[in-house]
């Protein structure tokens, strides 16, 4: 293993402006090319700059609530 073509997951989550967690995801789904090295994910640092960010991907954006009139207090 050449590790001058390998960077660590922080790397390659800064390369391809994803967080950590997802290039983890996408190492087992096998969207990347990466190996375990004893405890540490060593991440092809060419498939790390070519993965790209899809539109779709994350949570959904929570949907705005409409503003409604506040009510005054009844007089009594």
């Amino acid at each position: 293993m050449n590790f001058a073509l390998y960077c660590d997951v922080a790397e390659a989550a800064r390369l391809a402006g994803v967080s950590d967690r997802h290039i983890r995801n996408a190492i087992k789904a096998g969207k990347i090319e990466g190996a375990k090295v004893g405890h540490v994910w060593m991440v092809l640092r060419s498939s790390a700059m070519s993965f790209e960010r899809q539109p779709g991907m994350g949570r959904p954006a929570k949907a705005k609530k409409k503003a409604t009139p506040r009510r005054r207090p009844a007089k009594r």
